[in-house]
């Protein structure tokens, strides 16, 4: 059993956690670099610690209760809930990721193998 934890967990690191971790720092280098990037689809939780530039601490993400969901445009991503360790950080993230976040179609075919 524990092999089999042990392959499950590579094989999560090189189709979800690693590729994406890259595609977010690109897409927030400005900002800052996650530093930590876990996808538990198990539990359905992402978790991530970002460094932001400016910053002495990094901050810490949880998005619980994922789900990639068909909408009339195509598709999107849900949360269900969202903690962030800073708490204005928490309501900007609330504001923008507690409404589904549209995908473009690449993005859900891909996301659709690693969630």
């Amino acid at each position: 059993m524990k092999l089999f934890s042990q392959f499950t967990h590579l094989v999560n690191e090189a189709t979800g956690s690693r590729p994406l971790r890259w595609f977010i720092n690109e897409k927030i280098r400005r900002y800052g670099t996650v530093t930590h990037f876990k996808i538990d689809n198990k539990t359905r939780t992402i978790e991530a610690e970002v460094m932001l530039k400016g910053e002495l601490e990094p901050i810490t993400i949880t998005l619980a209760g994922y789900a990639l969901e068909r909408t009339h445009a195509g598709h999107a991503l849900r949360f269900a809930e969202i903690k962030v360790s800073r708490i204005w950080m928490e309501a900007l993230a609330r504001d923008f990721l507690q409404k589904p976040l549209p995908l473009p179609a690449e993005a859900a075919k891909w996301l659709a193998l690693v969630l």
